[in-house]
């Protein structure tokens, strides 16, 4: 069995290094119950899994994970608190060097944490890098018989507060519809701006999540990468002008 998982692990190194994976698609759905925050980590398709790694970050100062549990697998790694504050790491291949079945919709593993200070916050995937104590591999695998079959974990980010008792939230994903594609890279701290149409001159604004402008780039025309290299770990704003008129705004996470 060693030499299985040891096998398993120099493959992914390769695949990772070389190799074009297709996305493990999960999403994060929350709820709060007796005080305490759950996070339901969900897969968007059905998916045969060998094994899985990824973290999560929260980005507040003052939440303490109580505990993380899973009907369908056990997690061999599963470090929190003593290490990292507000990190969670989980890494898991089956002993079995069987796949197992995940369900679309159907949580195959809930994090229950608690916020000493409610306020608005947010969490997210860990940075896909080697790990360290703010970053942690995305990946999952499966065996489809002839060879082991490599997926990519895309970010996963929920911007929420509690509020009478209740989560009132709002996925952080991109919109197809806008003028601009807004990204931002977490390696370099830097934003990508794709306009649709490279002639028009425009505005942009970083701002606080209480609305303070820590940044103004402007007579912008065409697709940029700009760096934000100041930026600390939170939830920030950008607006984005044409003229005197706002034409776009949304949010992004910095995670350190």
């Amino acid at each position: 069995m060693k030499s299985i998982l040891v096998s398993l692990v120099a493959f992914l190194m390769i695949v990772q290094i070389y190799g074009q994976r297709q996305d493990f698609q999960l999403e994060f759905k929350l709820r709060f119950e007796n005080q305490k925050v759950y996070c339901d980590v969900v897969p968007t398709k059905d998916y045969l899994v060998l094994g899985m790694q990824f973290g999560i970050h929260h980005n507040s100062d003052f939440v303490i994970f109580d505990t993380a549990y899973s009907n369908v697998f056990e997690f061999t790694k599963k470090i929190f608190n003593e290490i990292c504050p507000k990190n969670v790491r989980f890494v898991w291949t089956n002993p079995k060097a069987q796949n197992i079945q995940l369900i679309q919709n159907v949580p195959f593993l809930t994090l229950e944490y608690t916020e000493l200070i409610p306020s608005n916050h947010f969490i997210c995937m860990m940075p896909s890098l080697s790990p360290t104590c703010t970053t942690m591999i995305r990946e999952a695998f499966y065996d489809s018989g002839n060879d082991l079959v490599s997926y990519g974990i895309p970010d996963v980010c929920v911007d929420y507060r509690i509020q009478d008792g209740a989560i009132i939230l709002a996925n952080i994903k991109p919109d197809k519809n806008k003028h601009f594609q807004i990204n931002y890279n977490p390696l370099d701290k830097s934003i990508d701006i794709d306009p649709e149409l490279d002639s028009r001159e425009y505005l942009l604004h970083i701002l606080s999540p209480n609305g303070a402008c820590l940044y103004q780039f402007e007579k912008l025309n065409k697709k940029q990468r700009l760096a934000l290299t100041d930026l600390s770990a939170g939830l920030y704003i950008y607006s984005i002008h044409i003229g005197k008129n706002q034409i776009q705004s949304g949010k992004f996470v910095v995670v350190e």
